[in-house]
């Protein structure tokens, strides 16, 4: 997949990418700290091989005992939530806090996460399109990804949508 992050920022839904990718999936099921370091581990390789990815930020719901887990590595950065706090709702909050600031690239396959990222105009990648930019096949030789058939809409109905949504968030364009 050739894609230009033009110096941007991917936002990640790490544990929706784990469980959407077959490959991840099935290191998860032996080990959630495997899983967590085998994607920790792409991003960093991701860093080191793409010049136009500014930074990665890899967001996990938390529980108090992961924290001391997160932190920043070079331009990856590592959150885990706070117990109680919903990765989706950081996500958000990461969106709001730096809309249009630069170019950000949210990584989930959630439509929660996805709308709001069209509504804070950054741009959207399901979990499979991120797991081939790595350019390698799934240990089975597929490509990893089990991604739904998207559904498609028309680009009118899709800004119709998006303005909507804003409204009902009370953002202005």
């Amino acid at each position: 997949m050739n894609r230009d992050f033009r110096g941007g920022t991917l936002l990640i839904d790490g544990y929706n990418v784990l469980h959407a990718v077959k490959t991840y999936e099935r290191i998860l099921e032996r080990s959630l700290q495997e899983a967590r370091e085998a994607i920790k581990q792409d991003c960093l390789d991701l860093l080191q091989s793409r010049s136009d990815i500014r930074r990665i930020v890899l967001v996990f719901d938390g529980r108090s005992g992961f924290i001391g887990n997160g932190g920043k590595t070079g331009r990856l950065e590592i959150i885990f939530t706070e117990s109680g706090e919903d990765a989706d709702d950081r996500l958000v909050d990461l969106l709001e806090s730096g809309a249009g600031r630069t170019p950000v690239f949210v990584v989930s396959n959630d439509n929660y996460v996805s709308n709001h990222a069209r509504v804070y105009h950054g741009h959207n990648l399901s979990a499979g399109d991120f797991y081939r930019l790595f350019g390698r096949p799934a240990a089975d030789g597929k490509s990893g990804a089990s991604n739904p058939p998207e559904k498609k809409i028309s680009p009118a109905l899709a800004r119709t949508i998006t303005e909507e949504y804003r409204k009902y968030l009370g953002i202005r364009p």
